[in-house]
């Protein structure tokens, strides 16, 4: 399955060439100029992974992840941003909700590197999620079956 990336940028250049970098490695792409248009996608679709600017006209990048966390708390949140002083500031939040900082302008070879890496992690996450899921469903069914000593 191809992995889906949702793109939240309100600069056209930004988002576009967000979009061309991540395109090359196939993944399915949709773009955001908004946080209410992020959070409407968000609502009908299902993404692997969001790349969301730091500074949008509606909202913050910060409080839109918390937003799309809440919505699906799988995908994993790369923050964009020109202005690194202010987001350090915010470490506790960055460290809760954000896999990477990205700063502008970014290499491309390191950002596809850094959103292979994040969906790798991911889709471990997610294995991990499934197997801990068996494991504990298993062992009820076990504890289900056993008779207690009279």
């Amino acid at each position: 399955m191809t992995p889906t990336v949702l793109i939240i940028d309100d600069e056209p250049s930004v988002a576009g060439a967000l979009r061309r970098c991540l395109m090359r490695d196939g993944y399915s792409v949709q773009v955001a100029s908004t946080g209410a248009q992020a959070l409407r996608l968000a609502t009908d679709e299902r993404f692997d992974l969001v790349v969301c600017d730091y500074a949008l006209p509606d909202t913050d990048g910060l409080a839109l992840l918390a937003q799309l966390t809440a919505l699906q708390p799988n995908a994993v949140r790369l923050l964009v941003t020109g202005s690194g002083a202010d987001v350090h500031e915010l470490k506790p939040a960055l460290d809760a909700l954000v896999y990477r900082l990205v700063a502008k302008p970014w290499d491309d070879l390191d950002l596809r590197q850094t959103v292979r890496r994040a969906l790798e992690h991911q889709a471990l996450l997610e294995r991990y999620q499934s197997l801990e899921r068996e494991l504990r469903g298993g062992a009820r069914q076990a504890t289900a079956g056993a008779e207690l000593p009279q």
